[in-house]
């Protein structure tokens, strides 16, 4: 079984892969880039955070979002890859205060605001838990293009 650091490095070199291949994709050879267009992911969402409170895309207006989609129960992929997700923030410094980690569960009927709080704090005081109804989280699911 691999220790802690090593599945951080793993996850490190997978998601540099990533850009580096989605990198590839984007330029061409000689340096130019190729347009794209407006993406395609990302769009209206209404759940409620860790506190309680109604949350819209509108409250992170002015911050790039790092939505991770999963759930609490989840025993190895969930908690590693926060783990990745809000260290890698952390270490930018005052760069990463641009940036809003967020996690979105999957499961409205055990992730109550509640029990994403007392999830969430174990990652960073930064990262903001979301939940709401089955088709809520299927609506912000649909949104970000996650299938579940």
């Amino acid at each position: 079984m691999p220790s802690r650091r090593q599945a951080l490095i793993a996850a490190a070199i997978l998601s540099l892969a990533l850009v580096i291949g989605a990198a590839a994709l984007i330029f061409r050879p000689g340096g130019s880039a190729i347009s794209m267009g407006e993406a395609l992911i990302g769009g209206p969402f209404s759940l409620v955070d860790q506190n309680g409170g109604r949350v819209t895309e509108k409250d992170f207006l002015g911050k790039y979002m790092l939505v991770f989609f999963g759930y609490t129960y989840c025993p190895d992929l969930c908690p590693t890859e926060l783990q990745v997700m809000t260290e890698a923030v952390d270490q930018m410094g005052a760069k990463g205060e641009a940036i809003q980690p967020i996690f979105i569960s999957f499961d409205p009927e055990r992730d109550t605001p509640a029990s994403l709080k007392a999830y969430v704090e174990n990652f960073s005081p930064r990262l903001i838990g979301l939940t709401g109804t089955a088709e809520e989280i299927a609506t912000a699911a649909r949104a970000y293009r996650v299938y579940y």
